[in-house]
């Protein structure tokens, strides 16, 4: 079966953990099982995530989630989970360049083919530290969540979120 990926890319502090928590929060809210727990082998802990639930064609999906783009640990049990499982959308941060950034790509090669989509929603720094930082922050993560929202509802993705 094809996978749908989505990466959410940046360097540091852009937003990358945010944003995968932000559509964490949305799948929970359109009533997606969150199945993490010790049996199925993901971490229950607040890294990684396994959702199960219907998409808008009602047609069965498995998502995984990684907020983690730096953490050697959490990109091994990831890389675990991705491989003992079979994961029909694959949300993850990744690093915008470096070692990690390899780690990753790695990590995913055997799902980055023809058969697959990759779609990858680069995250950039606001760099206002004195003006208005707090108004320009809000409003690139409301911004970024109107993105992915609308990125995961439509094809291939299908997310009713």
């Amino acid at each position: 079966m094809s996978k749908s990926i989505l990466l959410i890319s940046g360097h540091s502090s852009t937003g990358k953990t945010t944003t995968t928590r932000n559509i964490k929060k949305m799948l929970c809210s359109a009533g997606f099982t969150l199945n993490n727990s010790k049996k199925t082998g993901i971490p229950w802990w607040d890294k990684i995530y396994h959702f199960s639930g219907l998409n808008s064609r009602n047609k069965p999906v498995e998502i995984i989630i990684n907020t983690a783009s730096d953490d050697d640990g959490v990109l091994d049990k990831f890389e675990e989970s991705i491989n003992e499982n079979d994961f029909d959308i694959i949300i993850t941060a990744i690093r915008d360049y470096g070692d990690m950034r390899k780690k990753m790509l790695k990590i995913l090669k055997r799902f980055i083919t023809n058969d697959n989509f990759l779609l990858e929603l680069p995250l950039g720094k606001i760099n206002r530290k004195r003006s208005h930082f707090k108004r320009l922050l809000q409003w690139y993560e409301k911004t970024v969540a109107n993105l992915s929202r609308h990125i995961l509802t439509q094809a291939p993705f299908y997310l009713n979120i």
